[in-house]
């Protein structure tokens, strides 16, 4: 008997147990479905977007170098060789207007400097040249003019004798930025290098302002005049406007009359005695007191 009472309870046990295992699991599934349904949004709501790409495919679309000799652009390649540590291609004629969002150059390019020989002492008994490859990372700055104003990226490092290498600068700055020029400057580099360039963009992704609703302003009716006569008793009636209260005119207190006090007659000649109880008596003559 005590057999079957205890393995009832281990059922009980196991079945609340396989209900939370499962309870736990649906509420996983239904949160990763939400969190990747808000994803998709999310990049639903930003716009892939390319302002300006150069190719290169047979002219240097406006390019123009500093301390690069036999500059040129061909089968989709801009190609110079520097005669300086630091060289530069700009672009001084743009009118790109950056929206609003993530934005950033990308420029996939290749610095190589070619391999250089150094011939042994003539002592040494097999003269054998031994070759020399710099493979030292350069440094790549990009500066852009933007209403006047000169500001510049974070600068990146590339590797040299490293072949072609994409590589991102991006903006700091989210809000919308017009772009009149662009530089690409490369330093770190010895004369003699090659510096190649595939391609250069200007591309990002555009977060869209958000609408605003304007709130509605309530209207507030004007009031229609009302006017109340109210007159008094025995005297003169007024008008009342815009009142909201009730002039109940029965609350009106009534004005009692004043009994008018008799003046006492004053002979135009002579004199008259006025005497008080308790006091001296007076003797008005003509309104003159004596």
């Amino acid at each position: 008997m005590s057999f079957r009472k205890s393995s009832d309870s281990f059922r009980t046990i196991l079945a609340i147990v396989i209900g939370v295992v499962f309870a736990v699991s649906v509420t996983a599934i239904l949160l990763k479905g939400t969190l990747t349904s808000t994803e998709k949004r999310s990049k639903a709501a930003e716009t892939q977007m390319m302002y300006r790409a150069w190719e290169f495919t047979t002219t240097t679309e406006g390019w123009n170098a500093t301390n690069l000799n036999s500059f040129w652009a061909r089968n989709g390649f801009l190609t110079g060789t520097a005669n300086y540590r630091i060289v530069s291609v700009s672009n001084r004629f743009m009118d790109v207007r950056l929206l609003r969002g993530n934005k950033n150059v990308t420029v996939r390019m290749a610095v190589s400097i070619p391999q250089t020989y150094e011939p042994t002492p003539t002592y040494h008994p097999t003269p054998t040249p031994t070759i020399t490859q710099t493979t030292g990372p350069f440094v790549l700055k990009v500066s852009y003019m933007s209403s006047g104003v000169q500001r510049e990226l974070a600068p990146v490092q590339g590797k040299i004798n490293g072949g072609m290498i994409e590589y991102i600068l991006p903006f700091t700055d989210i809000a919308e930025i017009p772009i009149n020029s662009l530089k690409l400057e490369i330093s770190s580099i010895k004369p003699s290098a090659r510096i190649q360039f595939d391609y250069i963009r200007l591309s990002g992704t555009v977060i869209p302002t958000p609408t605003m609703t304007p709130i509605p302003t309530a209207s507030v009716p004007t009031p229609t005049p009302r006017c109340t006569t109210v007159c008094y008793n025995g005297g003169n009636c007024i008008q009342v406007c815009n009142s909201t209260a009730t002039i109940n005119p029965t609350r009106i207190p009534t004005l009692t009359a004043l009994t008018p006090i008799p003046t006492a007659a004053v002979p135009t000649s002579g004199c008259v005695t006025s005497c008080k109880e308790g006091q001296n008596c007076i003797m008005v003559c003509n309104n003159a007191t004596q």
